[in-house]
Protein backbone atom coordinates (compact mmCIF):
# COMPACT_ATOMS: atom_id res chain seq x y z
CA UNK A 1 0.00 0.00 0.00
CA UNK A 2 1.23 3.50 -0.81
CA UNK A 3 -0.07 6.58 0.98
CA UNK A 4 0.27 10.35 0.80
CA UNK A 5 -1.33 12.86 3.10
CA UNK A 6 -1.90 16.52 3.88
CA UNK A 7 -2.95 18.44 6.96
CA UNK A 8 -4.37 21.93 6.53
CA UNK A 9 -5.50 24.43 9.14
CA UNK A 10 -9.15 25.43 8.63
CA UNK A 11 -9.72 27.55 11.75
CA UNK A 12 -12.31 30.31 11.23
CA UNK A 13 -11.98 33.82 12.60
CA UNK A 14 -12.94 34.45 16.23
CA UNK A 15 -16.44 35.89 16.12
CA UNK A 16 -17.78 33.27 13.72
CA UNK A 17 -21.06 31.64 14.73
CA UNK A 18 -20.62 28.17 16.20
CA UNK A 19 -22.63 25.20 14.95
CA UNK A 20 -24.48 22.65 17.00
CA UNK A 21 -26.21 24.63 19.73
CA UNK A 22 -28.13 27.91 19.74
CA UNK A 23 -28.40 30.16 16.70
CA UNK A 24 -26.74 33.05 18.52
CA UNK A 25 -23.65 31.23 19.80
CA UNK A 26 -20.86 33.45 18.54
CA UNK A 27 -17.26 32.40 19.24
CA UNK A 28 -15.34 34.63 21.65
CA UNK A 29 -11.92 32.91 21.73
CA UNK A 30 -9.75 30.21 20.18
CA UNK A 31 -9.07 27.14 22.30
CA UNK A 32 -7.36 25.07 19.59
CA UNK A 33 -7.16 25.02 15.81
CA UNK A 34 -9.35 23.07 13.40
CA UNK A 35 -7.81 20.97 10.64
CA UNK A 36 -8.60 19.11 7.43
CA UNK A 37 -6.73 15.81 7.33
CA UNK A 38 -6.45 14.21 3.91
CA UNK A 39 -5.18 10.69 3.21
CA UNK A 40 -4.73 9.25 -0.30
CA UNK A 41 -4.37 5.47 -0.39
CA UNK A 42 -3.04 3.63 -3.47
CA UNK A 43 -2.98 -0.19 -3.70
CA UNK A 44 -1.52 -0.09 -7.24
CA UNK A 45 -4.95 -0.74 -8.71
CA UNK A 46 -6.90 2.30 -7.54
CA UNK A 47 -6.59 5.41 -5.42
CA UNK A 48 -8.98 6.59 -2.74
CA UNK A 49 -8.94 9.99 -1.00
CA UNK A 50 -10.36 10.27 2.52
CA UNK A 51 -10.71 13.69 4.15
CA UNK A 52 -11.66 14.23 7.79
CA UNK A 53 -12.74 17.74 8.73
CA UNK A 54 -13.00 19.30 12.19
CA UNK A 55 -16.52 20.51 11.44
CA UNK A 56 -20.05 19.64 12.55
CA UNK A 57 -21.29 18.76 9.07
CA UNK A 58 -21.58 19.86 5.44
CA UNK A 59 -24.39 20.31 2.93
CA UNK A 60 -24.74 17.75 0.16
CA UNK A 61 -24.23 20.38 -2.55
CA UNK A 62 -20.89 21.41 -1.06
CA UNK A 63 -19.69 17.83 -0.66
CA UNK A 64 -20.58 17.13 -4.31
CA UNK A 65 -18.74 20.26 -5.43
CA UNK A 66 -15.60 19.29 -3.47
CA UNK A 67 -15.63 15.66 -4.63
CA UNK A 68 -15.80 16.69 -8.27
CA UNK A 69 -12.87 19.10 -8.00
CA UNK A 70 -10.67 16.82 -5.92
CA UNK A 71 -11.36 13.86 -8.19
CA UNK A 72 -10.33 15.94 -11.19
CA UNK A 73 -7.08 16.99 -9.49
CA UNK A 74 -6.13 13.40 -8.61
CA UNK A 75 -7.61 11.93 -11.79
CA UNK A 76 -9.71 9.43 -9.88
CA UNK A 77 -13.47 8.65 -9.95
CA UNK A 78 -15.72 10.96 -7.96
CA UNK A 79 -16.87 8.03 -5.83
CA UNK A 80 -13.26 7.51 -4.72
CA UNK A 81 -13.33 10.83 -2.83
CA UNK A 82 -14.87 10.62 0.64
CA UNK A 83 -15.44 13.49 3.07
CA UNK A 84 -16.32 13.03 6.72
CA UNK A 85 -16.71 15.44 9.65
CA UNK A 86 -15.64 14.83 13.23
CA UNK A 87 -18.88 16.57 14.32
CA UNK A 88 -17.30 19.09 16.67
CA UNK A 89 -19.92 21.46 18.05
CA UNK A 90 -17.37 24.26 18.47
CA UNK A 91 -16.60 24.95 14.82
CA UNK A 92 -18.17 27.31 12.25
CA UNK A 93 -21.68 26.88 10.87
CA UNK A 94 -21.15 24.98 7.63
CA UNK A 95 -24.67 23.57 7.15
CA UNK A 96 -27.77 25.28 5.84
CA UNK A 97 -30.32 25.46 8.63
CA UNK A 98 -33.94 25.46 7.50
CA UNK A 99 -34.86 27.92 10.27
CA UNK A 100 -31.87 30.22 9.77
CA UNK A 101 -30.24 29.88 6.32
CA UNK A 102 -28.42 33.17 6.88
CA UNK A 103 -26.22 31.46 9.48
CA UNK A 104 -24.35 29.51 6.78
CA UNK A 105 -20.75 30.78 6.71
CA UNK A 106 -20.46 31.06 2.92
CA UNK A 107 -17.14 32.96 2.90
CA UNK A 108 -15.62 30.24 5.06
CA UNK A 109 -16.88 27.53 2.69
CA UNK A 110 -15.32 29.34 -0.26
CA UNK A 111 -11.99 29.37 1.55
CA UNK A 112 -12.37 25.73 2.62
CA UNK A 113 -13.01 24.72 -0.99
CA UNK A 114 -9.69 26.26 -2.05
CA UNK A 115 -7.78 24.81 0.91
CA UNK A 116 -8.92 21.27 0.08
CA UNK A 117 -7.93 21.70 -3.56
CA UNK A 118 -4.53 22.97 -2.46
CA UNK A 119 -4.11 19.93 -0.23
CA UNK A 120 -5.03 17.53 -3.03
CA UNK A 121 -2.48 19.14 -5.33
CA UNK A 122 0.22 18.42 -2.74
CA UNK A 123 -0.40 14.65 -2.82
CA UNK A 124 2.55 13.80 -5.05
CA UNK A 125 4.99 11.91 -2.79
CA UNK A 126 3.81 8.47 -1.68
CA UNK A 127 5.21 6.26 1.09
CA UNK A 128 5.26 2.45 0.88
CA UNK A 129 3.49 1.00 3.91
CA UNK A 130 2.31 -2.14 5.60
CA UNK A 131 -1.22 -1.93 7.00
CA UNK A 132 -2.54 -3.23 10.30
CA UNK A 133 -5.72 -2.85 12.31
CA UNK A 134 -6.50 -2.63 16.00
CA UNK A 135 -9.57 -2.79 18.17
CA UNK A 136 -9.65 -2.01 21.89
CA UNK A 137 -12.30 -1.73 24.58
CA UNK A 138 -12.50 1.95 25.60
CA UNK A 139 -14.94 2.88 28.35
CA UNK A 140 -14.95 6.63 27.70
CA UNK A 141 -18.49 7.12 26.42
CA UNK A 142 -22.05 6.57 27.53
CA UNK A 143 -25.55 6.80 26.12
CA UNK A 144 -27.40 10.05 26.79
CA UNK A 145 -30.84 8.44 26.57
CA UNK A 146 -32.40 5.80 28.77
CA UNK A 147 -35.19 3.72 27.25
CA UNK A 148 -37.67 2.72 29.96
CA UNK A 149 -39.95 -0.31 30.00
CA UNK A 150 -42.78 1.72 28.48
CA UNK A 151 -40.52 2.40 25.46
CA UNK A 152 -40.21 6.09 26.31
CA UNK A 153 -36.79 7.75 26.29
CA UNK A 154 -35.35 9.86 29.09
CA UNK A 155 -32.75 12.46 28.09
CA UNK A 156 -29.96 12.45 30.68
CA UNK A 157 -29.30 16.22 30.67
CA UNK A 158 -32.90 16.60 31.85
CA UNK A 159 -32.92 13.53 34.16
CA UNK A 160 -29.46 13.13 35.60
CA UNK A 161 -30.62 10.40 37.96
CA UNK A 162 -30.65 7.90 35.08
CA UNK A 163 -27.05 8.58 34.00
CA UNK A 164 -25.70 5.62 35.97
CA UNK A 165 -28.05 3.32 34.07
CA UNK A 166 -26.66 4.63 30.78
CA UNK A 167 -22.98 4.07 31.51
CA UNK A 168 -22.85 0.80 29.59
CA UNK A 169 -26.36 0.55 28.19
CA UNK A 170 -26.55 0.59 24.37
CA UNK A 171 -22.99 1.97 24.21
CA UNK A 172 -20.40 1.06 21.58
CA UNK A 173 -17.12 0.83 23.53
CA UNK A 174 -14.87 -0.08 20.61
CA UNK A 175 -11.89 2.15 19.81
CA UNK A 176 -10.79 1.05 16.37
CA UNK A 177 -7.98 2.08 14.10
CA UNK A 178 -5.97 1.53 10.96
CA UNK A 179 -2.19 1.92 11.20
CA UNK A 180 0.11 2.50 8.22
CA UNK A 181 3.72 1.48 8.98
CA UNK A 182 6.57 2.80 6.84
CA UNK A 183 8.22 -0.23 5.16
CA UNK A 184 11.67 1.37 5.35
CA UNK A 185 11.73 2.71 8.91
CA UNK A 186 9.25 0.16 10.33
CA UNK A 187 7.67 3.05 12.25
CA UNK A 188 4.03 4.15 12.09
CA UNK A 189 3.56 7.07 9.74
CA UNK A 190 -0.24 7.42 9.71
CA UNK A 191 -3.13 6.35 11.91
CA UNK A 192 -6.89 6.52 11.42
CA UNK A 193 -8.78 6.44 14.72
CA UNK A 194 -12.48 5.66 15.11
CA UNK A 195 -14.71 6.10 18.17
CA UNK A 196 -18.41 6.68 18.81
CA UNK A 197 -19.10 9.75 20.95
CA UNK A 198 -20.37 13.22 20.12
CA UNK A 199 -17.55 15.78 20.49
CA UNK A 200 -19.18 17.63 23.38
CA UNK A 201 -16.24 17.76 25.78
CA UNK A 202 -15.67 21.45 25.07
CA UNK A 203 -19.24 22.47 25.84
CA UNK A 204 -19.61 24.18 29.19
CA UNK A 205 -21.70 26.96 30.75
CA UNK A 206 -20.74 30.58 30.16
CA UNK A 207 -17.92 31.53 27.82
CA UNK A 208 -16.30 28.08 28.02
CA UNK A 209 -18.56 26.68 25.32
CA UNK A 210 -17.98 29.65 23.01
CA UNK A 211 -14.37 28.85 22.17
CA UNK A 212 -13.41 27.48 18.76
CA UNK A 213 -12.13 23.93 19.25
CA UNK A 214 -11.71 20.59 17.51
CA UNK A 215 -12.83 19.04 20.82
CA UNK A 216 -11.62 15.55 21.80
CA UNK A 217 -10.97 14.34 18.20
CA UNK A 218 -8.40 17.12 17.91
CA UNK A 219 -6.84 16.14 21.25
CA UNK A 220 -6.80 12.50 20.12
CA UNK A 221 -4.85 13.33 16.95
CA UNK A 222 -2.38 15.53 18.84
CA UNK A 223 -1.78 12.77 21.38
CA UNK A 224 -1.09 10.19 18.67
CA UNK A 225 1.34 12.44 16.82
CA UNK A 226 3.12 13.55 19.98
CA UNK A 227 3.65 9.98 21.18
CA UNK A 228 4.30 8.14 17.90
CA UNK A 229 5.40 10.74 15.38
CA UNK A 230 2.66 9.53 13.03
CA UNK A 231 0.14 11.82 11.40
CA UNK A 232 -3.43 11.14 12.45
CA UNK A 233 -7.02 11.37 11.31
CA UNK A 234 -10.17 10.89 13.41
CA UNK A 235 -13.35 9.43 11.94
CA UNK A 236 -16.43 9.35 14.12
CA UNK A 237 -18.20 6.08 14.76
CA UNK A 238 -21.99 5.81 14.76
CA UNK A 239 -22.21 8.32 17.61
CA UNK A 240 -25.99 8.68 17.67
CA UNK A 241 -26.68 9.33 21.34
CA UNK A 242 -23.14 8.45 22.46
CA UNK A 243 -21.47 11.24 24.45
CA UNK A 244 -18.18 11.48 26.37
CA UNK A 245 -18.41 10.40 29.98
CA UNK A 246 -18.70 13.26 32.44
Amino acid sequence: MKIAWFRKKITPEVGAYLAGYGLNDKSVALLDDLYAAGLCVDDNERKVLIISLDLLGLDEWFIKKCRERLAAILQIPVEAVMLTCTHTHTGPETRTLASAPQQLHTKYLDLLYEILAEGAEELTEFTECEVSFFSEYCDANRNRRYIAGDNHASFTPHRREVISACEKLYADKELGGVVFVNKETLLPCYLIGNYAAHPLAGHSPGLGGLRISADYPGAFCKYVTRNTGAECMFISGAAGDMVPKE
